[in-house]
């Protein structure tokens, strides 16, 4: 089977521009999907001073995605209890509302009308970081205090996932969840690993970390491939799946030459 890509925030923007004027080849935009989280962090940056600019760029999906077709994937925790606890989730409305808010962006003729609905956007992205930053705080307590247990850092991460997605028993194991998310387990535990060893870490100037990991979901899935220019996510070399991830040089997405280059080998490999 073909494989599929998708990107995150900067990557998105970087071919927004590459493909601002020129149109990606028929055949690979049917390959190319839309990642939920990547599209809502978009959408959250039209009340920013660069509204116009970002506008302009989702208007180009036109000219690298297939917009009649357009795949946006499923909200994270429903993969996560779909592939990694075995449970067909009661699928989030998030993809429909993500495909209505990027209808607008393409009838809007300014970024003014959308002002006050990226507003709203941004504020629910600020709390879900807020929540997320409180609970990787009480972890690195608790990894501080006993660096060596990685069996309790285990249980700890493996019930934060069951109760996101939704699950209230299942069979599956810590270890079971490890080996099925294992680029989202492996850069979990090497930032806090990481973050713990530094006696001067601020997490609250990394707030976009919790996002970050969230794109990793998608590679659980085998036909997935994930395209970033964020070197973070070396994070996960040594993983079964660090294959399906490829880190790009900026330059190489903002030219459509080789950023056709590039979709193409993912998507042949």
């Amino acid at each position: 089977m073909p494989f599929k890509v998708y990107f995150d925030t900067d990557a998105f923007r970087h071919l927004g521009h590459a493909y601002s004027q020129v149109v990606l080849a028929p055949e690979l935009k049917e390959h190319v999907l839309l990642d939920p989280l990547t599209a809502i962090e978009v959408l959250a940056q039209l009340c920013t001073p660069e509204a116009e600019v970002i506008l302009n760029q989702i208007k180009a999906m036109h000219n690298w995605v297939n917009i009649e077709h357009a795949g946006i994937l499923p909200w994270a925790a429903d993969v996560i209890s779909e592939v990694g606890f075995g449970v067909i989730p009661e699928y989030s409305d998030i993809t429909d509302r993500v495909a209505q808010a990027l209808n607008a962006c393409f009838e809007a003729a300014t970024a003014a009308p959308l002002e006050e609905d990226a507003r709203r956007v941004r504020t629910l992205l600020d709390a879900v970081k807020d929540e997320t930053l409180t609970n990787f705080q009480n972890l690195m307590g608790l990894y501080r205090q006993n660096p060596l247990a990685v069996d309790q850092h285990d249980q700890i991460w493996f019930e934060s996932l069951r109760r996101r997605a939704g699950v209230d028993q299942t069979t599956r194991t810590p270890h079971d969840l490890k080996t099925t998310l294992g680029a989202v387990y492996t850069f979990e535990f090497n930032k806090l690993a990481e973050a713990a060893r530094n006696p001067h870490y601020n997490a609250a100037r990394r707030l976009n970390d919790p996002i970050d990991v969230e794109h990793l979901t998608y590679i659980s899935v085998p036909y997935l491939k994930f395209l970033t220019c964020d070197t973070g996510y070396r994070r996960v070399t040594g993983t079964a799946q660090q294959h399906q991830i490829r880190i790009s040089a900026p330059d190489s997405l903002r030219n459509a030459q080789t950023a056709e280059a590039l979709l193409r080998e993912l998507i042949s490999l």
